[in-house]
Order: structure tokens, then sequence, then C-alpha cells
């Protein structure tokens, strides 16, 4: 309750009566709304608290025709405790103070204004600091300064004051250079050199004085001194420098009977930085040091035998290989993932005398070429559970009978143990050991089987791998798969005819799919291993064999 509501409860007026008087109740915890002076909330107390204040939102003032508030005198007292400006308007088509009509004075976050009603529908204000505020009206502003220039003053209703800094004297600076307390003065050169301190060891600042001479130098502790040894400067251009001197000869063409070519800075003793542009006679194998054993031969006479002894760590023996067309002799090659520039069907060639040839078991895929009838013999130790390939090319314009070593186990076609190439034609037959046993793969398929193997496709389903049937003609008999683990699915066709089903198996356990129907192959026909369906195959391989129509 107010002090004005208990002072008029003293002369006999009730408490509800007092209140009236006194403007009524408070209102407190009200959430201003809108954003114009249409919107805004209607004040109905001359005491009111806004807890809630959205950006931009307001209150509107009564006019005393509408609510019975805002005769001339009564004070609106508005208080601000939400999180943003509260905008309050005047009635519709009236001013607070000196705003413009329908104008909103701002009552900012966690104050508070008091408006005073004129009466006819405009108002006075005052406060709308976060603490308050007097009230009355300033005539005039004035503003006078000795180190600054002013402009606009004095403002009597409103402009701006403009301050700049004063103009100050050449070469000067803003200081105060009396020792004591005082106002800063424009100060000259030498009063600014005066109050700084020289520099130290350990502390910024000016340099001391000289003391004048040729002969001292200034040193790191902030002294001036002769360098060690006594004198100065440079010594003659055929002078020796004494021991603390700096020497610098000028344009000399000798230095104590050398002579001297190039430029560049001075060489210090000990560890001299030095660019020797065109620098000769400098003998490899006595004049540099820190070489690794064999290096200075090497780099006197670059040979390839110079080079292996040179190097540590080294493979092999013979000459240096390079990049292009190199020839290697007896090569073991081992953890090879890719060969870039390979084609698949001379990765390693054998080349094959009359009646002889080679099976490479200690490679994954060898060649062997020859003109006349050959028997085929081993070399090299598989490892077990390895696979391995062998390209059979005959080079000749007539068939050629191929004979399999007998070690090889084939099954049940142990009559079988040759097969025939046409002329100018080539197979890829597939071999694999267990560790005890050789087997030509698919061991129940007939020796003149041929056989290709074949990486599974990666792609998306649908994608597929195409095998080089062209040279022979014949009938598909069995496709092998297997994949180091998950599943896949296939389907083979031949010129793109489908000649199995598309759910033929790949997974860690080796598969065989039969072949049966429409798998006649003629020569040039295209043979290829589409993917239908890829759950999750990793590494899938397999090959495909064809039995031959002219074994």
């Amino acid at each position: 309750m107010s002090g004005f509501s208990r002072d008029m409860m003293g002369v006999g007026f009730g408490a509800a009566q007092a209140v009236a008087i006194n403007g009524g109740q408070p209102l407190l915890g009200q959430t201003a709304t809108g954003n114009s002076q249409g919107t805004a909330f209607a004040i109905t107390a001359a005491v009111i608290e806004f807890t809630t204040v959205a950006a931009s939102t307001g209150a509107i003032l009564p006019y005393n025709t509408q609510t019975g508030l805002g005769m001339r005198g009564d004070a609106i007292f508005v208080v601000n405790n939400g999180a943003n400006s509260l905008n309050v308007y005047p009635p519709v088509g009236f001013s607070i103070g000196t705003t413009a009509v329908n104008g909103a004075v701002a009552v900012s976050a966690g104050s508070a204004i008091v408006f005073k009603s004129k009466g006819d529908g405009n108002y006075w204000f005052q406060g709308g600091g976060s603490g308050g505020g007097g009230s009355g009206t300033v005539t005039s502003v004035g503003v006078s300064s000795t180190d600054l220039s002013v402009s606009g003053s004095p403002v009597t209703t409103a402009g701006n004051i403009t301050l700049n800094l004063a103009a100050m004297p050449a070469t000067t600076i803003k200081a105060n250079v009396t020792g004591g307390s005082a106002a800063p003065t424009n100060a000259t050169g030498t009063q600014v050199t005066a109050i700084l301190d020289t520099f130290t060891s350990g502390a910024k600042g000016l340099a001391p004085a000289s003391g004048g001479g040729t002969t001292n130098y200034l040193r790191a502790d902030g002294t001036w001194a002769a360098p060690a040894g006594g004198g100065g400067g440079n010594v003659s251009n055929t002078g020796t420098p004494t021991s603390g001197q700096a020497a610098e000869w000028t344009n000399a063409t000798t230095i104590q009977g050398v002579a001297v070519t190039g430029t560049g800075s001075y060489v210090k003793g000990t560890a001299p930085t030095i660019t020797l542009a065109n620098g000769t006679g400098l003998p490899i194998s006595t004049g540099v040091s820190g070489l690794g054993t064999g290096v200075a031969t090497f780099l006197a006479t670059p040979s390839s035998a110079n080079l292996a002894a040179a190097v540590t760590g080294e493979t092999g023996s013979g000459a240096l290989v390079f990049g292009t067309s190199p020839t290697v002799s007896g090569a073991t090659l081992t953890g090879i993932t890719t060969v870039s520039g390979a084609t698949l069907n001379t990765p390693v060639t054998t080349t094959i005398t009359a009646n002889a040839g080679v099976i490479n078991a200690a490679i994954p895929l060898a060649t062997a070429s020859n003109n006349a009838n050959t028997t085929l013999t081993e070399t090299g130790s598989p490892s077990a559970g390895q696979f391995y390939a062998q390209w059979c090319v005959n080079t000749d314009s007539s068939a050629r009978v191929w004979t399999i070593p007998s070690s090889y186990s084939i099954g049940r076609q142990t009559t079988i143990t040759t097969f025939t190439l046409p002329a100018n034609s080539r197979v890829l037959l597939s071999f694999y050991w267990d560790g005890s046993t050789r087997y030509v793969q698919g061991d129940t398929i007939p020796i003149r089987d041929i056989g290709i193997p074949f990486l599974f496709p990666t792609g998306a389903d649908d994608t597929q791998v195409v095998l080089p049937f062209s040279a022979a003609a014949g009938s598909l008999v069995k496709c092998r798969t297997v994949c180091d683990s998950g599943t896949a699915t296939y389907q083979v066709r031949i010129n793109g005819v489908a000649v199995t089903a598309t759910s033929n198996s790949v997974s860690s356990t080796p598969q065989s799919q039969t072949i049966t129907a429409a798998n006649t192959v003629a020569i040039d026909d295209v043979i290829t291993i589409v993917r239908t369906a890829n759950s999750s195959c990793v590494n899938g391989r397999g090959t495909i064999y064809m039995t031959p129509a002219t074994p």
C-alpha cells in the first residue's frame, strides 16, 4: 500500500476508498503484446508491471473518456521487469512528450517510467533508466577544451557537438615532461628522449650516447667499447686481421697472395654456410667424408656392379632394371596384389624347344609357347592349397598334341593325358596342389577339357566378366567357384543367352555347377559370368571348363 493511500486512510477514508483514489490495485506480472499501437496491451491501472516482454512488444496508455484514467494530472507508473525493451504508445492520435504523434517511448528492461496525463490525450513522462531518474528540461549544452577543437557548441534545442584533437606544432608529442602531475603539453623530441630509459641487457630502451669516435661499438649490455684486441674498422686490402677484428677487403683481387673470385658473405671457421656454384677439382674419393661404403666408388664409376656394392638390403644380382621393357631372368615374385600394365596372356613367358614344355608351379600364371608336339614337365614347388595356371600356346600353322605329366591326378579319366591345340591357338590350364597330390582343377573332368580361371565380378548386380574362348569350339561342361568369405550367386551365358540358372552359388566352400543345357560353344563365341546377387562375397574366383570339339 502506498504512502498516499495510508495518508487517505488516516483522515477517515476506508482502505478500498483510499486505494481507489490512489489509482486502484496494481496489475502485476503482465505480458506485453502486439508490435504496433493498435495491437499493444491496453493499460487499465495506475500501476502496472510487465514481466514477459518479447522483442518489439508494447502497451498503450489510457484516455480518460475510455477508462476513467488519464485525466489531467493522473500518473501511470509502468515497470518493465521483462527481458526486452517495452514500447509504450500514447492513445491513438496523441503523443508522449516531444515524440511524434502516435510515437512510442521505450522502457528499457529492468527500468520504470512515470507517464503524467495532460488531460487532453497527451502525456508527459519522466524516468526510464534502470535506477529511475529525475525530471526537467535541458535548455542548453556546451563544451570547451584547451586540447580539443570544439564545434557545434552550445546546443540549445537539438544538434551535435563535435570534438577533435587540436592542431599540434610539428614534430611534437603530447606528454607530461614536468616530473610531477600536470596536464599534457606539446613536448619536443629532446624533451621526450630526456624522460625515456636507455636499453639494458634485460630491458628495451634508447641507445645511450656513444661519446663519439670511430673505435667503439655498442655492446649487448648497453655500453660502448672497443672490440677485444684493440682498434677497430677494416684492415687494408692486403693486411692481416688481428684477434677480435672484423676484416673486410673491398674490391680486392688477391688477399694474402690468394686470388679472390665470386661474391657472398664472410666465412667463419665454425660450421659456415657456403654456396658452391662453380667449384671444381674436389676429389670425391678423398675429398668428401661421411659417404657409405662403396658410394665414392659408384660416384666415380656409376656401374650396376658398383651400385650393388654401395647399397644394402638388396635381393638378386645383375644389371640395373628400369621400368620400360626390362629383361629379367629367373625372377621370383611374392606378395603381388596388383600388376599395372601387364596383359593376362603373357605375365611370365617360357620359351619351349621342340617336344619340351614346363609347368611352373612356383608362380600364379606362366606361359609356354611351342610350334611342335609338346610334353609338359613341372618346375617349382607350390604351397599346399595353391592354385596355379599355365597358358599353352601353339605357334605352329598345324594342330599340335600337348601331353600332361603323369604325376597329375585326373580322377577317372586316367587314360587321357593329351590334348590337341589347333593351329595358332592357345588354352589356359589351371592346377591345384592339396599338399600331397596335384590335380587338374575339376578332377572329374576329362584332361582334354580347357579351363579358364576368372575373378568374380565386383561391381553392381548384372556386371560380368568375359572369358576368351575364341580360339576353340566345344561344349561348356562345368564351373567351379570359391571365395574367402560371404556369398553370391551368378549365371553363365553364351553370347548373352543363359545356360544356367541365376542361383548358382559362390561361398567359402568350393562349389561346382554342371552345365548341360545349350552348352555348345563355337569359335569366336563370347562366354560371360554374370553376377545376379552379391550379399557379401570377398575375393570370389573360379574356373570354367570347356570340352573341345576335337580333343
